[in-house]
């Protein structure tokens, strides 16, 4: 028989149960920031993926770029969290899944991981119950 406090830890780390709507406009700005740094970053991080002397020719200055991505995913990360809870990071699978079927060029990849992510996490919510 299962005590209150782990039935409460199961439900709100487990689940998208504890998510609630309210969160939504507290969390909006961090997320259209993370998304705008996300789609900006797109195009010079493809350059990017061919290391950083043929980014550089491409035009792209890798040290900012590297900033804005990890700037975006922890601006994503953290709202999804905060949504959610930790099962979000089962989102985090979705891009190395993805990736066989697109290839590595974020222009492709990232609507592809904004379709599966969700539906991977849904997936996982209901295996978990």
């Amino acid at each position: 028989m299962s005590t209150a406090l782990e039935r409460e830890a199961t439900t709100s780390c487990c689940s998208l149960a504890g998510a609630r709507t309210d969160t939504v406009p507290q969390l909006l700005p961090f997320v259209l920031a993370g998304l705008l740094l996300a789609l900006l970053a797109a195009r010079p991080l493809g350059a990017l993926a061919l290391g950083d002397d043929p980014a550089r020719a491409l035009g792209a200055r890798p040290g900012l770029v590297r900033a804005a991505v990890i700037a975006a995913v922890t601006l994503l990360c953290g709202a999804a969290t905060a949504a959610c809870g930790p099962i979000v990071f089962v989102g985090l699978l979705a891009p190395h899944l993805v990736r066989a079927r697109t290839g590595p060029d974020p222009r492709q990849l990232l609507p592809y991981c904004a379709v599966y992510a969700p539906v991977l996490l849904l997936a996982a919510d209901i295996a978990g119950r």
